[in-house]
């Protein structure tokens, strides 16, 4: 029997708009992917070169989602679907690697590196089983992505409740990778069976690596400074409280707010944060001898606005 089509016409007009769609979003993905590797070489930060595998593993996902890979390279139906099984897995192993990298999970404690770096090797290992059964390696793939994304929520919360500029500025990037999963797992499901549903999550995902990309760029050649929290470099009281063992003493002078990393509260028998808040609140629990001295070091502090505390107080 013979097909004949009711409407040739629009049929026509909708293919070549979905090709056309497809095609932008391609050569946006491979821009970006291009571009993210060129400003590696001239900024040298390790959010470059994690935000452009990223950005490359996004574009190879959406060559095979697309079905632009097959116009490239011949590829028999019996391996399409082992290549799109190496691609998800390359995009959920670039996923572990970016978050690692723009928040230097390392930084914070050394269990992150070793988790990151476990992670990473078993869907290496993963990437060997698509070639044996791809629907395996594909859904293993989905939930390690799914779980990154869960779990660098988390981070984002934690860090950004202390005052971390890079959780809080990845809090827009983040929103729109909860949205894309929550709408990949509708089209998986079957609650999303039309005929945009693809196109508009390949889409959905070029957005996420704009954002992205737009908030590496904007830390890297900002400073980082979007955000002023307690500490003026959350990164580097870490390390000296993990290396050092001593206590840090951060005095905010701008909102008159001292917080101290362990809480010396403890140590001195008294309640939870109960010298945290103002600097005037060190003065009841410093030695009768001492308060002068400490007042008039902070008054000194705030009427030249610079200088350098260097004093023993009991």
């Amino acid at each position: 029997p013979q097909v004949y089509l009711w409407d040739p016409e629009s049929y026509k007009d909708s293919v070549n708009s979905y090709t056309l769609f497809r095609g932008i979003v391609i050569g946006i993905a491979g821009l970006l992917a291009l571009f993210l590797t060129i400003l590696f070489v001239v900024k040298g930060t390790s959010m470059f070169p994690a935000t452009a595998a990223l950005a490359w593993a996004v574009l190879a996902y959406i060559c095979v989602d697309f079905g632009f890979l097959n116009k490239i390279i011949e590829i028999s139906p019996g391996n399409e679907q082992m290549w799109r099984a190496g691609t998800e897995v390359a995009l959920a192993a670039t996923f572990v690697v970016f978050l690692f990298a723009y928040l230097n999970l390392n930084r914070w404690h050394g269990h992150f590196s070793y988790g990151a770096l476990v992670w990473i090797l078993g869907l290496l290992l993963i990437a060997g089983v698509a070639i044996i059964d791809p629907a395996v390696a594909a859904g293993i793939a989905r939930i390690s992505f799914a779980a990154t994304a869960l779990t660098g929520l988390g981070l984002i919360i934690f860090l950004g409740i202390r005052g971390y500029d890079r959780a809080i500025m990845l809090v827009p990037s983040w929103v729109m990778v909860l949205l894309w999963l929550c709408g990949s797992w509708m089209a998986i499901t079957g609650m999303l069976d039309n005929d945009i549903a693809q196109p508009a999550l390949g889409g959905g995902l070029i957005l996420i690596i704009l954002l992205i990309g737009f908030t590496v760029m904007q830390h890297a050649f900002a400073g980082g400074g979007a955000h002023q929290g307690l500490f003026s470099d959350l990164e580097r009281q870490a390390l000296a409280v993990a290396g050092s063992g001593d206590i840090v003493w951060d005095w905010d002078v701008l909102r008159d707010r001292v917080v101290t990393k362990p809480d010396v509260s403890l140590q001195l028998g008294l309640a939870p944060n109960s010298l945290g808040g103002a600097a005037r609140n060190w003065l009841p629990v410093l030695h009768a001898d001492d308060r002068d001295t400490f007042r008039t070091t902070l008054d000194v502090v705030l009427e030249h606005r610079r200088g350098r505390v260097a004093q023993n107080f009991r």
